[in-house]
């Protein structure tokens, strides 16, 4: 099995893929700014309050015999624009850079369905141009581009690549995917994105 590094545990995504991983029997590092307060779960991981901004804090659970990250903390909408930016872009970057310091060469990142704007069309593509709204949507087109530019750099072993996710609304979960995930489906040459029921799990 594998030990795996998830932040933004404490979010919807983080706990959902936390509870597939330990069902499977894996090992999972969380690390959030938020406490885990997930009575199912809280005994059964390692959880630690960390800032992805703390290169240093990122670097100390990278480094604890870790296999596989997914990386899904960010500052939501929400938030004033410059945490946005300095979570999503230079947060993003630390978690990136602190996989290939210690070798992590497998990862997951959580993107969002905000990098392609308000749509005019559905469904969409994976090759639909990213036009995302606000800081946001902006943050998440720069740190897919982040992620292709670690992929240069190697951060693919054999056939195992780094992935790249765009979530949407989330409802439920199934299968590492909750509801309203976009999986991607082929259509010839084309990657379609259709939303996940739970009875397509």
């Amino acid at each position: 099995m594998s030990r795996w590094l998830v932040t933004g545990g404490s979010g919807f995504l983080g706990i959902n893929l936390i509870r597939a991983l330990v069902e499977k029997g894996h090992e999972v590092v969380s690390i959030d700014i938020a406490p885990f307060t997930y009575p199912d779960m809280v005994d059964r991981i390692d959880h630690r309050i960390v800032d992805i901004r703390d290169r240093k804090a990122v670097d100390e659970c990278m480094s604890q015999g870790i296999d596989v990250f997914m990386h899904g903390a960010a500052a939501l909408p929400l938030y004033k624009k410059s945490d946005i930016l300095s979570t999503n872009i230079d947060g993003s970057r630390n978690v990136f850079e602190s996989a290939k310091e210690y070798g992590v060469n497998r990862g997951i990142y959580i993107s969002s369905t905000a990098v392609y704007g308000i749509p005019e069309k559905h469904p969409l593509f994976e090759d639909d141009p990213l036009v995302g709204v606000g800081p946001y949507g902006y943050t998440k087109i720069e740190a897919e581009k982040m992620v292709k530019q670690f992929r240069e750099k190697g951060m693919t072993i054999t056939n195992e690549t780094q992935v790249i996710c765009r979530a949407g609304e989330a409802w439920g979960f199934c299968h590492f995917l909750p509801v309203g995930f976009r999986r991607q489906k082929f259509s010839h040459d084309r990657k379609r994105r259709e939303s996940v029921s739970a009875s397509a799990c």
